[in-house]
């Protein structure tokens, strides 16, 4: 599918139905292993994801560097690798919406604006449906889920900016 026609498409639904299976819509991604998606700490080391009281924090054993904690385990993670402190990892590397199929990170942003729009359609869906009386409202994780999701789709919206306007930033000077 291409960007132009995620772009088009109005219903989630109809889009995530023909885009193929789900792996090849979020890439190799399950949001309660997201501990694999750390990125490495600015003192080149790769830091741990710990228990801390009734949440979780992203720490780096060499430097003491942390991050923000929360009470969910992919938002830890988030939260450290959108923290200065951070390295800001390769676009192509991470395993999130498949985006190694893209040339450029440019191509990638364009392509996760449809994937953003869907994500938020189907989040505003499962909101709509559980306040509706006498209908089953969607599964608390499959809620969760989304809104994980989105908050990943988001992030890696911004690595892709950076990686978009660093390559641009290299053929001026260049």
């Amino acid at each position: 599918m291409t960007v132009v026609e995620v772009m088009k498409h109005k219903d989630s639904k109809e889009l995530v139905e023909s885009s193929g299976n789900i792996l090849a819509w979020y890439g190799d991604f399950d949001i309660d292993r997201t501990h694999r998606f750390i990125s490495r700490c600015i003192c080149g080391s790769i830091p741990r994801l710990e228990r801390e009281g009734p949440g979780w924090i992203v720490k780096c054993q060499k430097c003491g560097n942390e991050g923000i904690g929360s009470k969910k385990r992919w938002q830890a993670v988030l939260n450290w690798n959108k923290a200065p402190v951070s390295e800001m990892p390769d676009w192509r590397e991470l395993p999130l919406f498949n985006l190694d199929r893209f040339n450029s990170p440019g191509d990638a942003r364009n392509y996760l604006k449809g994937v953003r729009k869907v994500l938020e359609n189907r989040l505003a869906e499962a909101r709509e449906k559980s306040k509706r009386p006498g209908k089953r409202p969607p599964g608390k994780k499959y809620v969760r889920n989304l809104i994980g999701y989105l908050a990943w789709c988001i992030y890696v919206q911004g690595v892709c900016k950076y990686w978009d306007k660093k390559s641009k930033e290299n053929i001026r000077v260049g």
